[in-house]
């Protein structure tokens, strides 16, 4: 929360999403800090794309936060692909954030 977003790269981003070893940490470094940055969006579709289920679940979390906060969103075609096939991981927490990106998207 203290952290200055201007001096915040993209590879500190990758470290510290690494060291997050609890949902809730994930939670709170997409609400507090990474929503706010100026490459998020790069950042959503670089994480969904990967293979790590806890990684791409932090991908769409934090895209949820970008478009709840209005700001600028990657390409949501792509998205809405890979979050469909991701709604039938085994891995729980990866199925429910999919499932939680693709019904938020719906209401738009």
């Amino acid at each position: 929360m203290i952290y200055p977003k201007e001096s915040f790269t993209s590879e500190l981003a990758d470290e510290w999403l690494n060291n997050c070893f609890t949902t809730e940490l994930a939670e709170q470094l997409c609400f507090n800090l990474l929503q706010h940055l100026s490459f998020a969006a790069e950042k959503t579709m670089e994480w969904i794309n990967t293979d790590y289920p806890d990684k791409k679940s932090t991908g769409y979390r934090l895209l949820l936060r970008l478009i709840l906060g209005k700001k600028p969103l990657p390409n949501l075609e792509v998205v809405k692909r890979v979050a469909t096939t991701d709604c039938m991981s085994a891995h729980y927490q990866l199925r429910q954030q999919a499932l939680r990106l693709l019904e938020r998207l719906s209401l738009q």
